[in-house]
Parts: C-alpha cells; sequence; structure tokens
C-alpha cells in the first residue's frame, strides 16, 4: 500500500503534466515551466 509522500508524489506529477500540456496548448511558457517544475519535486 502506497504511503502518504508516494501518492503526493504521484498527485504533484500529474498536476505538473496537466499545467505543461495547458501551457502549451495555450503558447503560456510560464504555465508550462510551472509544470516541469511541479512533475520534478521531490
Amino acid at each position: 500500500m502506497p504511503n502518504n509522500d508516494e501518492i503526493k508524489g504521484k498527485f504533484d506529477q500529474v498536476k505538473g503534466k496537466v499545467k505543461q500540456g495547458i501551457g502549451d496548448a495555450t503558447g503560456d511558457q510560464e504555465l508550462h515551466d510551472e509544470g516541469v517544475g511541479d512533475q520534478i519535486k521531490k
């Protein structure tokens, strides 16, 4: 069973991918970069 840190890490990865995708689709580089940052949080 995954612990809370693992769950939060997966959530941050998904959240980051969504932000990155929206940033790409709208041409918002700042949102894209924020999404990349969310994906690499530890």
